[in-house]
């Protein structure tokens, strides 16, 4: 079996990289090659430059950060760039695979237009198509730019499924949301939750000494690329709410907030000598550092965000556990699993109570988060991806 995996949004960091690099390693006794845009750099990782194939197109100038100069319109302006980007990708793809043979083609993530335009092409080429959906609400739920639109290209996605042989989404939540929206997939589609690495033993002090903070205060971490749907005002009230012992860490780069707008938060909660924070990209171990000197992830995501988060699952690692908004697959994640608390209500001081819940008992949960951190694997997670490469397409059980 040959299998190309293939990621538009992958360029030198961020999830999407991490992502595919994962689930390239845990392919290792599969024949495996990548397709990803012009700028993905793709260091640290075991895939050969030969299994590497290249559009012509690029990523990085799609990153968030590039938009904010827009304002408000921004984030409109970057979406219809995905689209015309999207399908330039996939046009190279297509192109690409007039000249190489697949049996399996995946795709790691894709912009919706250019999803369907892509199965459009490749509808009679033998080959099996295999298409991972990280959004879960396609029904209007709000008159939001990004709902009406998700709502708008519902049409065109259950279009695309006839010719898709299995989609892949994380979490059962997930999947029951899009056979609601997407009924062409009751029998070819699988909720597998988001994976992480499993948990290694961690001198936790040593890291909150190397970064500067309290040895004596509970540590609340929110880290990652921070966006409007994550809410940090939210967050940042809900420190405001504790009592003096819990320090909060903010780390990542900015997407659609300006610096001066965080520190305007964190000034009007009267909480700037409990803040420590990080506003820039992360590298790696900045990252990796940040999470293993945690105490609680706190997770304030909006509403509107129902799928599953990266930094949540990330927590699994470091054996951190998490604070998660009420509803969608965080919530379920969190009460099945036992991991964290999840907050009664999207308010500050429901947070608040949840965190102060998780830390009456927090190494309770630290042993239950590193527990599941050994059966939600990449590699466990990479094991239902082969067994789905290898099944008969099942389209004639439509």
């Amino acid at each position: 079996m040959k299998v190309l995996l293939v990621s538009g949004s992958v360029s030198n960091s961020g999830h999407g990289t991490v992502y595919l690099k994962n689930i390239h390693k845990n392919l290792e006794d599969i024949d495996t090659d990548v397709f990803v845009p012009n700028d993905a750099i793709l260091t640290d990782t075991n895939i050969d430059i030969d299994r590497m194939h290249k559009s012509d197109l690029s990523f990085s100038k799609l990153s968030r950060q590039n938009y904010a100069k827009y304002g408000k319109m921004g984030m409109v302006k970057r979406g219809f760039d995905r689209v015309s980007n999207g399908i330039k990708f996939h046009k190279d793809l297509v192109k690409y695979l007039k000249t190489k043979n697949y049996d399996v083609v995946h795709i790691l993530d894709s912009e919706y237009i250019s999803y369907w335009y892509l199965a459009k092409k490749l509808k009679n080429k033998p080959i099996k198509l295999v298409y991972t959906l990280h959004a879960s609400d396609f029904n209007l739920q709000s008159f939001s730019i990004g709902s009406v639109y998700k709502y708008l290209v519902k049409s065109l996605l259950n279009t695309s499924f006839s010719k898709t042989a299995h989609v892949v989404c994380h979490g059962e939540w997930i999947k029951d949301r899009l056979v609601l929206s997407f009924p062409k997939l009751k029998n070819k589609i699988s909720g597998i939750d988001y994976p992480s690495n499993a948990y290694s033993q961690i001198d936790k002090n040593k890291l909150k000494a190397e970064l500067g903070l309290p040895l004596d205060k509970t540590i609340i971490s929110f880290l990652g690329m921070i966006r409007r749907d994550k809410k940090i005002e939210v967050a940042i009230q809900t420190i405001k709410q504790l009592p003096d012992n819990f320090h909060f860490v903010i780390a990542g780069s900015l997407s659609d907030y300006r610096l001066d707008e965080i520190e305007s938060l964190i000034k009007e909660a009267k909480i700037e000598n409990r803040v420590t924070k990080t506003l820039k990209y992360l590298s790696l171990k900045e990252y990796e550092d940040n999470f293993k000197a945690s105490d609680i992830f706190l997770s304030t995501h909006s509403d509107s965000f129902p799928s599953a988060s990266g930094p949540v699952s990330d927590a699994r690692s470091y054996g951190v556990p998490v604070v998660v908004p009420p509803n969608g697959q965080l919530d379920m994640y969190v009460n099945i699993n036992k991991v964290g608390q999840v907050a009664k209500s999207h308010n500050a001081k429901d947070f608040a109570e949840a965190c102060l819940l998780v830390n009456s008992n927090i190494d309770q949960y630290k042993n239950n988060v590193i527990k599941v951190s050994k059966s939600l694997s990449w590699k466990s997670f990479v094991n239902r991806h082969i067994s789905i490469y290898n099944e008969e397409n099942n389209e004639q059980n439509l």
